[in-house]
Order: C-alpha cells, then structure tokens, then sequence
C-alpha cells in the first residue's frame, strides 16, 4: 500500500484535484446503463472474481507485437477463468485491474492502449475487425459463455490543445478503464479510475468524478470502482447513498499491515456499508499482491488468499449472491446470511512461519499499550477506543516476544491525498515493541487474549469499517459487529492477527 509521493507528484495530485472537483459528490449524476432496460425482479446470481497471475510477472518492459507477446499471453489466462466461470454457472465474471497490460513507460501506453467506441451505442465489439484485439477479446467471451464480464484494461481517447487545456503534449489522454460487457458481447458501460495511485499520477489522466453503474438482467444495479477508490468517497461510498448495493471491484493491491491488507480492507469496506464487493486482485507474491473474494455485509461469501509459492496458478472463486438483500438490515433473513467460505490461505509447505514480502507501515504515531487481561480505555487526544472484557484473563507474551498490543490513531495518512483516519485496533505484534505491530509474527504465538468487544468514539460524521483477521490472513468467522451502535464483538480470539474498527471522514481529507 501508499508510500510518500514525491514534491513533484504531490504538486501534481493538488492540480489534478483541484481540476476535477467542482461538483460536490451530491450533485453527480449516476450513469446506470443501460437505462432503459425494464425492470426486472432481483433473483440470486452466481458470481465470481479472478485472482490473476501475469503471464511474465511484473513489470512487461517488451510489447513487442509478435504472437507471444505477455499481453497476448495474460488473454490466454483470461479465457482459462472464463471457462471456468462459465463451467460453474457464473452469470458475472469480474477480472483484475492491469491483468492484461500493465507496462510503463506512457509512450507503450499509448500505443497499446485501446480507443473504445461511444459506450451509448453498446456495440457487440466481437464483430468489428478494426477494435483493439484484446477488447474484442473479451467481447467474444462474454458472448461465448453468455454471462456479464467486468474487465479492465488502459483505455486512450484522442484530444488536442486547441481545444482542452489539460490534453497531453502527445496528444492522447491515458484512462485506467473498468469495461463492461453483457452476455451478448455488448460493450455497455465503463468506468474511469477516478483515485489514481502512485506510478499512474505521472502515466494516466484523473478524470472527471463520475459514478457508474450497470443494470443486469437478474435485477442487481452493480457499481464500479477500481483499487485505490475504496479508501475515498467517491464513487463507491456515494453510490451507497443512491441505493446501489453490489459493486465489481478490480485491484492491483499491495498488502500492508497492521491495517490494510486486502483481506482486511475488502471485507471491512461491505461489512461497515451492508454491501456486497466482488473484489478480483492479481496474485503476485513479490509486491504483496495478493487475495480476491466475494465479501457481503454479513462476511464472505467465498476468498481466495495463498501464499503457498511464487509458483502459485491464482484461480476462480465464485459464490451464489442472494437476491434483493440489504446485508444486517430486515431484507436480508438470517437464512440468507453467508454459511461458509471457500478458502486457501496457507504458508509455504514445511515451514508455518515463511512468509511472502509486505509492506510494514510505520506506525510510531499510533498510541499503543499492551493488552492488560483487563478492560481498558487508550485515547489519541480526543478519540478514545474503549475495550470491554467479560471474564479477566492473564495477558502473557511468546517465547518468540511476540505479544497483543491496544493501538489507537486519530489521524491523516502521509500519502496524498492525505486521507483522515480514526483506527482502534488490537494487534498480534511481533515483540514487544510497537514497531514490530506492522510485522507478521514468526515463532510461537502467544496464547490468545480473552473474547472482547472494541468500540471507538467515533462521530456521525465518520464511516467504520470492522474486520477480523487470523495468523497467515484468515478470515474470522466469529465475530460480531453492530452498525447502530460501532461495537465490534470477538467471541474467538483463537490465532488472532488484527482486529480493527478503520474510521474514515472524508470531509477532513485534504490533497
């Protein structure tokens, strides 16, 4: 996850948003297509996500146009997860962000980027010799397999100085693209990458805010949005407000503890909003990329997390999503609430304490404290978080050293944008110091802290995203969190990584 830009980077970021923020998030207009569809009763669909793995790893520094090509090469993964998507009765597939192309510099991008066809005219792309072929790719599987596909791929649109300020000395303006297609092949709907991380600042263009969504034929409206766009209002938070409920959610995530791992962040961001997000990430090892599900309001549907070796083929999760369900609210019965989970999250064989690359947050300006076996109350100015235990129970360290500590932030993250963040989080910590909380534990585990619940003082004004993590990034399924009251409940401390409240208020954010 987020390192620090540089000055020249963060300049860049104030511009961009300074251009594109004009309008509050209120005042956009959501872009449902097609519009005109009828109505259609919401019925459960299958759905399933992709966890890619590239077919020469990263970076592709030779886009050269020869039959081999690793771009050429990534699509032969794409039609092996499609095929089996469509073996296991997927109505929805949704792929990776840059699981086809991901190459710097700009002057390839532009090259290889796909121009599109206006998206009003929803062309079946399969058809037209002239489209890119990677787009006329995905247009041909979704038809063949007759199911939606959400893909996404760098998209380029001409412009000119003459007439827009902001085009490019070369003349082509560069988008991170979420495509959509329908079962007949139909190009229906994009979406623009409207947060750009890190490398994409200087390669893409950060367009307009827009909020966009799709209309499936088994009644869901499901929204867009791209990696990097989870941690910000818009467009998904926003789109929440309008009523949308299931989102398709491309990454390329780089994990980072204690906070934000995949797992963490993409089951915490439907469990706080009572949504369900088909996150679909690319698997590779060496960037701490890794991790991919089917996350509801109620916990997971169905994940995939293995780090068992680079080697790893990544695979095809897919789950049945239950019609017209508001998770946690009276429109989704507790019979409809998720009874299992598909699961690989594994350490390499022979060894429980290998562990992939990833990146350690500094988290010296948490206010930390160990665990006393007792309630406690640890404040960070203002903002306190209050843990409440039932039953006394004696807190002791690992052999290793490793022990459970209470962390507390009231902050804003060092990356631009800086974003605002209210945490309360009880961490498995490498030893004894609070450095060692973004660390993965090797060793013996201590024994694990009595059930508890966490509540943080967190205002009107502030989003709460609850997750519950084990030892080698397993989901915990025990666990309870009350959206009214903000109270996380852990009834299984058993091989406990992190538990965590992540508060976000977007109106603090600054550039």
């Amino acid at each position: 996850m987020p390192s620090p830009l540089t000055p020249a980077l963060a300049l860049l970021v104030l511009a961009l948003t300074s251009a594109t923020s004009a309008l509050s998030p209120s005042e956009l207009e959501l872009d449902v297509r097609p519009s005109a569809a009828a109505p259609v009763t919401p019925r459960p669909f299958v759905a399933a996500v992709s966890e890619f793995v590239w077919a020469d790893g990263y970076p592709e520094r030779d886009l050269a146009a020869e039959p081999d090509a690793p771009w050429r090469r990534n699509l032969e993964t794409v039609r092996r997860h499609a095929a089996t998507a469509a073996q296991q009765g997927a109505d929805l597939l949704v792929l990776a962000e840059y699981a086809i192309l991901k190459v710097w510099p700009r002057a390839q991008l532009a090259v290889y980027a796909a121009q599109l066809p206006p998206v009003e005219d929803m062309v079946v792309i399969c058809d037209d010799p002239t489209q890119h072929e990677a787009i006329r790719n995905l247009s041909c599987l979704a038809r063949e397999h007759q199911m939606y596909i959400v893909a996404n791929f760098v998209t380029k649109e001409l412009c000119s100085a003459d007439s827009d300020s902001a085009c490019p000395e070369d003349g082509v303006s560069l988008y991170n693209t979420n495509l959509v297609f329908d079962r007949t092949g139909a190009l229906i709907q994009i979406y623009h990458k409207y947060n750009l991380f890190g490398i994409e600042l200087e390669h893409l263009q950060k367009p307009a805010p827009h909020l966009s969504a799709f209309r499936t034929d088994f009644g869901a409206v499901i929204g867009l949005m791209t990696c990097f766009d989870i941690l910000f209002e818009l467009p998904g938070v926003e789109m929440t407000r309008r009523g949308v409920t299931h989102f398709a959610f491309p990454t390329d995530w780089g994990d980072e503890l204690p906070s934000l791992s995949a797992l963490q962040m993409h089951s915490a961001w439907p469990r706080g909003l009572g949504v369900t997000l088909l996150s679909s990430g690319i698997h590779y090892l060496a960037e701490g990329s890794i991790g991919s599900g089917i996350f509801t309001g109620s916990g997971a549907l169905g994940y995939l997390y293995d780090y068992s070796a680079e080697g790893a083929e990544g695979g095809v999760v897919t789950a049945t999503v239950p019609a017209g369900c508001s998770w946690g609210a009276d429109s989704c019965p507790s019979d409809q609430a998720p009874a299992g989970r598909q699961v690989r999250s594994a350490p390499a064989a022979g060894n429980t304490d290998d562990y992939y690359p990833i990146q350690n947050y500094n988290v010296s300006e948490f206010v930390s404290a160990p665990l006393s076996g007792r309630s406690q109350r640890l404040c960070d100015g203002e903002f306190c978080c209050d843990l409440t235990v039932s039953q006394q129970r004696p807190v002791t360290g690992a052999e290793s050293g490793a022990t459970y500590r209470l962390l507390v932030l009231d902050g804003r993250r060092n990356f631009a944008p800086h974003w605002s963040t209210q945490i309360c989080a009880v961490v498995l910590c490498a030893g004894a110091d609070q450095a060692s909380c973004s660390t993965f534990p090797a060793g013996v585990a201590p024994p694990p802290p009595a059930p508890f619940s966490l509540r943080g003082s967190f205002s009107a004004d502030w989003a709460v995203f609850p997750s519950v993590i084990r030892t080698h990034m397993e989901l915990a399924a025990e666990w309870f969190y009350s959206r009214p009251t903000g109270q996380l409940e852990v009834a299984d401390t058993g091989r406990l990584l992190v538990a965590q409240l992540y508060g976000r208020n977007y109106a603090l954010d600054q550039p």
